[in-house]
């Protein structure tokens, strides 16, 4: 069945109106200890833009870093041997032709692990689900470089937490994921065509190419039609639109939820979870408002203010560092 624009726009504009206070939560966090990562709640941002207007103490960003670092190293280390595959039936675990495909096969997911952008992308991941307590991360396969051959290699990408909305099936594990992201009217057109894109878009490929597009991704479970052996028949489906036109881009889809969506600590009744950073988050606005505080004291006493005469009238008070008083 052909995907209705209005009703995904519908349905994610629900789920994003759903998830404000979250991302309200989460951008104060931000602003105090992932100031790299401080537009949860504005849609894009400015290239080499200052994030770090609010932090006088870097301890809370400089734990965090110390905290992923240590999970990494812990859990997930480039260098070791963290997962092993085994079958839940243990009489074929006993067998030694189960052991060496076993093992044959762990060898291959570690080897297209080692050769993707696994590591970098698991770092940013791990950083959201201890910051913010929610993170997301695409798992999917890269494009073959060329016909024949039969793997391009695994590919991972960790969303930006104001980018995405998320939806809970019945037995609380995550199964939609919604993404609202902006690109250039060019790459618009070069990863979909220019024969799916809209006019409005063809239009800005001609005229202002940079021109930034604003697309709605849609992953979510649907009814397998066994009839389809294309993407559409399989069990999520995965529409791209262009927001301002509803134009669909792109109807797809995957055999299974290509996202994984962890949570350090969620509530009863909650979908997104929560992190060490909405408890930490006093503490680091104490730490720094008392070194702002000190700050100041420190540029009173190192210049103090000064009065001067001048005909005999007080002018108003400075209290500046190094401000002049008329009187």
């Amino acid at each position: 069945m052909a995907v209705d624009p209005a009703a995904l726009i519908a349905r994610y504009n629900r789920l994003e109106a759903r998830a404000a206070p979250y991302r309200e939560h989460c951008q104060e966090i931000a602003e105090y200890l992932v100031p790299d990562k401080s537009i949860i709640t504005r849609l894009g941002g400015v290239e080499g833009e200052r994030r770090m207007d609010r932090i006088f103490d870097s301890t809370g960003p400089e734990a965090l870093g110390l905290l992923t670092a240590t999970m990494m190293s812990a859990l997930t280390p480039s260098t070791m041997r963290w997962f092993g595959l085994k079958s839940r039936d243990e009489a074929l675990n006993d067998q030694w032709e189960a052991q060496q495909w076993l093992q044959a096969c762990e060898e291959r997911i570690r080897l297209a692990i080692g050769q993707s952008n696994f590591y970098s992308e698991k770092f940013s991941a791990d950083q959201d689900k201890i910051a913010f307590g929610t993170s997301a991360m695409l798992i999917e396969e890269r494009p073959k470089p060329s016909r024949g051959v039969p793997f391009g290699g695994l590919m991972f990408r960790t969303l930006p937490l104001g980018e995405y909305v998320i939806e809970e099936a019945a037995d609380g594990t995550v199964d939609t994921l919604f993404r609202c992201y902006q690109m250039s009217a060019r790459a618009v057109a070069q990863q979909f065509g220019e024969s799916r894109v809209s006019d409005s878009v063809l239009g800005l490929v001609a005229q202002k190419p940079d021109e930034r597009v604003t697309i709605i991704q849609g992953v979510y479970p649907r009814q397998i039609d066994i009839l389809r052996r294309d993407t559409q028949g399989m069990a999520w489906a995965n529409c791209y639109l262009e927001k301002q036109t509803s134009h669909v881009l792109l109807e797809s889809g995957y055999p299974e939820f290509p996202y994984t969506v962890p949570r350090w600590e969620k509530l009863t009744g909650e979908t997104y979870g929560r992190g060490q950073g909405m408890r930490a988050l006093p503490d680091l606005k104490t730490l720094n408002k008392a070194d702002e505080l000190t700050l100041e004291g420190w540029a009173l006493a190192i210049r103090p203010p000064r009065m001067a005469m001048e005909d005999g009238i007080i002018g108003d008070l400075d209290l500046t560092p190094d401000g002049l008083t008329m009187g």
